[in-house]
């Protein structure tokens, strides 16, 4: 009878353990889930198109030339994407034919905007002052960034979604056939 009860307590012990080890487990896997995506998920003071201007260092219209996610060189842990685009106009900041940069990349999930910038694409930059690291980003992470599109009509739109889901504001520049913008 003595065997039967150690046996018991065994059992019991054994299924503590585990029990304990499965709630350690499910709490970790809570807490490290919902901070990996505290950053992707962050959230800015919508600002005005005059404060982004104010705040930006750089404001340039070109296309994409390329796109790469690469390490920061001296942060290896720290993923980037370096963007080369081809300036067709800059609006603040030295004139230059193409500006290259280094942004701190937030997810590397496509949905979480792993492909911010691609091949081809048309954009108005507003950046702000490069980093001690040689990082910048777009003024009010995604308000300062301006995807172009021309209509069949030669229409130019300028449109910003602000950053996705970061409570950032909608906005369109819409240009005339006279360049009068309008918001």
């Amino acid at each position: 009878m003595l065997y039967g009860v150690i046996y018991v307590l065994d059992v019991n012990q054994s299924l503590r353990r585990a029990l304990l080890m499965l709630s350690v487990v499910s709490i970790l896997t809570v807490c490290l889930h919902n901070s990996s995506f505290a950053q992707s998920s962050a959230r800015t003071i919508p600002r005005s198109l005059d404060q982004l201007t104010a705040e930006a260092d750089v404001i340039v219209h070109g296309s994409v030339t390329s796109a790469k996610l690469e390490p920061h060189p001296q942060l290896r842990n720290l993923m980037t994407v370096v963007v080369t685009m081809r300036i067709v106009e800059t609006y603040k900041g030295p004139a230059r034919k193409t500006i290259t940069f280094r942004q701190y990349v937030w997810s590397l999930d496509e949905s979480q905007g792993a492909t911010e910038y691609g091949k081809g694409q048309e954009l108005l930059l507003l950046l702000r002052p490069v980093s001690e690291y040689g990082l910048t980003s777009p003024v009010g992470l995604g308000q300062g960034r301006f995807l172009i599109s021309t209509d069949r009509k030669g229409h130019v739109t300028a449109v910003n979604s602000g950053a996705a889901g970061a409570g950032a504001w909608p906005a369109t520049l819409a240009a005339g056939v006279d360049g009068g913008a309008t918001a």
